[in-house]
C-alpha cells in the first residue's frame, strides 16, 4: 500500500529560449542519496562536452554562496543516464567506488524515470 505523500507528486516542465525541454521532479530522499553521489563521481570520471563541469555550467550567475547552497539539490538527469550507456565493468567500478551494486543504482534511475513518465 502507497502512502498518501508517495500518491501526491508534483513536477514542473519547462522550456527554454534554446528549443530544449525539461522537467523537475521530486524525488524520495534513498534514491535522491544514491543517484547523487554516483553525479559526484560521473563529473570526475568522464569527459565532458566542451570541457565544462555539469555542476557548475548550469547555475545562474549568483554569488558562490547561493551556488554552493544550490548545486546540492538538483540532479542532472543528462549526466545520469551517460551511466547506463558504460560497459558493465566499468559500470561496476563506478558502484564500488560508491559502496553499492549497478542493479541498485538502475534500480534508483528506473524509480525516478517512471515518476517521470507519470506526469
Amino acid at each position: 500500500v502507497k502512502s498518501k505523500r508517495a500518491l501526491i507528486r508534483t513536477a514542473s516542465h519547462f522550456g527554454s529560449l534554446d528549443g530544449s525541454a525539461g522537467v523537475i521532479v521530486p524525488t524520495d530522499e534513498r534514491p535522491f542519496k544514491r543517484l547523487y553521489a554516483l553525479q559526484g563521481i560521473l563529473i570526475n570520471a568522464l569527459p565532458h562536452v566542451a570541457a565544462l563541469n555539469p555542476r557548475a555550467h548550469r547555475l545562474a550567475k549568483q554569488t558562490p554562496i547561493d551556488i554552493a547552497k544550490r548545486q546540492k539539490k538538483v540532479l542532472d538527469g543528462a549526466l545520469l543516464w551517460r551511466f547506463v550507456s558504460l560497459d558493465l565493468r566499468d559500470q561496476t567500478k563506478l558502484c564500488l567506488a560508491l559502496g553499492t551494486t549497478v542493479e541498485a543504482v538502475l534500480r534508483a534511475m528506473l524509480e525516478i524515470d517512471h515518476s517521470i513518465s507519470l506526469h
